[in-house]
């Protein structure tokens, strides 16, 4: 019985990284506005197996993607930061945070009743998708200082516009993606593996 739950998460992580791979080098992942910021919807299949099985996989699955948004920069970079995103202190560590935080916070809001635990998961999507944002812009700023300020003056008039610029564009347009279709994809899914697989899946 073990193995045959080895071989299943196996399975569902071939399939998880198979979705970012796609999303990461087909239009589905990243759309780009005016040529400067790139929104990703990459996050999305993050949070899905973040809530289904939890901060181990939410781990896994936000440093692929942090790595794929890497090999994307260095190889066909498309917006005016994704130059930035080779260093993998970038484009990985804050995926990885990312990862990490929403599996906790997925794996304590489902020990909750579950009146209180189905509308907490919705926010919480939203939530950490801006929260995303910020971690991402944070450690990108901190990293390229004199380089983002420099930017930032140019296209936005100041660093402040430029970090409200980046959260509207990015964080509350990406969480509201993830509230829409993260939802639509876990709940059945969830039903899907417990019962044909005897997960048990919250």
């Amino acid at each position: 019985m073990r193995n045959k739950k080895k071989i299943f998460m196996l399975a569902m992580d071939a399939l998880f990284l198979a979705v970012i791979i796609i999303m990461t080098f087909t239009p589905l992942g990243f759309v780009t506005l005016f040529g400067i910021v790139s929104n990703t919807l990459i996050h999305i299949p993050v949070l899905i197996g973040a809530l289904l099985f939890g901060w181990k996989r939410g781990l896994v699955y936000g440093i692929f993607f942090g790595l794929c948004s890497m090999f994307k920069a260095i190889t066909s970079p498309i917006g005016i930061l994704d130059p930035y995103f080779v260093n993998p202190l970038v484009s990985v560590l804050p995926r990885a945070i990312f990862g990490l935080l929403s599996g906790l916070l997925f794996d304590f809001i489902k020990r909750l009743p579950r009146k209180v635990n189905i509308p907490l998961l919705y926010v919480s999507m939203f939530v950490m998708t801006v929260l995303h944002t910020i971690i991402t812009l944070g450690i990108l700023s901190l990293v390229n200082l004199t380089e983002i300020s420099a930017l930032a003056g140019e296209y936005y008039g100041g660093v402040f516009l430029f970090i409200w610029a980046v959260l509207i564009t990015n964080g509350v347009i990406e969480g509201g993606l993830a509230v829409l279709v993260a939802p639509s994809a876990y709940l059945p899914l969830k039903t899907f593996l417990n019962r044909k697989y005897k997960m048990d899946i919250k």
